[in-house]
């Protein structure tokens, strides 16, 4: 198992989960979170999560799965990831496992060379 975790600017995180074996990756889980302030009691902030699974076989998507949800955080009752249901989606923006993972592979054994430049 690889685990990437990256953040883009203040409101955004990320953390890509890619599941291998002999260096073939066959499934990937993927979280973005993007925050933001929102009305409620001062400081209240909104997380849009969304959550990607990809089953890939011989390095082809074969099944893409999202869930959309939000949490405020100044409300008590909020959706938890296992509460949300699975949707079924197109697999066609796939590109967006593969390469970052051909990346990580890429640069296993020398991660600070180079590695944002290419």
């Amino acid at each position: 198992m690889i685990v990437r975790r990256y953040a883009e600017y203040d409101h955004h995180s990320a953390e890509d989960t890619y599941f291998v074996q002999d260096s073939t990756l066959f499934f990937a889980y993927l979280k973005r979170v993007l925050w933001s302030f929102t009305s409620g009691p001062e400081g209240a902030t909104k997380d849009d999560i969304t959550e990607q699974r990809i089953y890939l076989v011989d390095g082809q998507p074969v099944h893409c799965l999202e869930k959309k949800f939000t949490v405020l955080s100044h409300e008590a009752a909020n959706p938890t990831s296992e509460e949300v249901p699975n949707k079924e989606v197109d697999c066609a923006e796939a590109q967006l496992v593969t390469d970052p993972y051909q990346m990580l592979l890429k640069y296993q054994h020398n991660p600070t060379s180079d590695c944002l430049e290419k």
